[in-house]
């Protein structure tokens, strides 16, 4: 008896070890939660980033489609863009929920061509309050202006001309004055842009480097659903195909509106336990029985001896 059972525990144990293994192939993973369990990697500063992000490989219903994409360039950084403006990923901080980036467009020279501003003040973005300020900076102003204070001024060519650029004190949020103060120069110059800075690059503004101080980049907060529960259940976050504001959990079994269901056990999983269970005790009971009849018996025998 004791043989056959453990033939019987060996066959169970096979088999569920089958049922947790198969469904890869099968139902485990459905489509939308084998697609968001890819991450998405550029570069060596951006590796490993999840919701709400997306790009490269991971579709838009992996994060958040307004503001959320990702788009790698060479393989060497990331952008991310806010209305016509580009900006460069230089760090994700994704258990602070706050992302570094700079602006593209004077990255590699201080006179863009264009001269855009954009806002992170509304949702799903906002800037860091303790960590950011502006610094100002003023274009087409003429070579004659403040000649003597090549501190705040740049140069650069465009088109084979070369141009000046002012820049003016850096202030925080609140307009409060970051220990740079330079002069109002916004009724003498045709063009101006306000550019955040990080609050500590306030040493190259001083020290005439603003190049430096730009590559620096500037923190942004952003506003996301918690995914820690959908994860610990055994969940991929994500958002609804129609509306990607709408969070949903991808998990094995399918998607589910925060977490999945049974702790990542599939259905498949559950019943071979259960039968295992009623197959342990069911032999249990017999092998209980089968004793009590053999004692039965020698009873009975020892009764006709005497």
């Amino acid at each position: 008896l004791c043989t056959k059972m453990s033939n019987q525990l060996i066959i169970i144990f096979c088999t569920l070890i089958t049922v947790v293994n198969v469904p890869a192939a099968y139902g485990r993973h459905d489509e939308q939660y084998a697609a968001c369990s890819h991450r998405y990697s550029c570069g060596s500063s951006l590796q490993d980033i999840g919701y709400p992000f997306w790009g490269n490989n991971r579709p838009r219903y992996c994060g958040r489609a307004e503001g959320f994409e990702l788009k790698c360039q060479d393989n060497q950084f990331s952008i991310i863009q806010r209305g016509p403006q580009k900006f460069r990923v230089l760090k994700i901080n994704a258990s602070e929920r706050i992302m570094t980036i700079s602006r593209g467009d004077v990255w590699d020279t201080l006179c863009p061509g264009i001269f855009n501003e954009a806002s992170f003040n509304n949702s799903p973005f906002y800037y860091s309050q303790n960590s950011v300020g502006f610094v100002t900076l003023f274009f087409n102003c003429g070579d004659e202006i403040f000649p003597d204070r090549a501190l705040n001024t740049v140069s650069c060519n465009v088109g084979g001309r070369k141009r000046v650029v002012f820049y003016t004190n850096i202030t925080n949020i609140d307009g409060a004055s970051e220990g740079v103060q330079f002069p109002n120069l916004s009724k003498p110059c045709n063009s101006s842009i306000k550019v955040p800075v990080l609050l500590t690059a306030v040493n190259y503004i001083k020290a005439g480097e603003l190049g430096k101080a730009l590559k620096q980049g500037f923190d942004v907060g952003y506003h996301s659903h918690p995914c820690s529960e959908c994860k610990s259940s055994g969940g991929i976050c994500g958002s609804n195909h129609s509306n990607s504001e709408k969070f949903v959990c991808f998990c094995h079994d399918g998607p589910q509106a925060n977490t999945c269901s049974g702790k990542g056990l599939n259905l498949g999983m559950k019943l071979v336990i259960a039968a295992w269970r009623d197959q342990i005790s069911h032999d249990l009971a017999k092998r209980k029985r089968s004793q009590q009849q053999n004692g039965d018996a020698g009873d009975k025998r020892k009764s006709n001896c005497t």
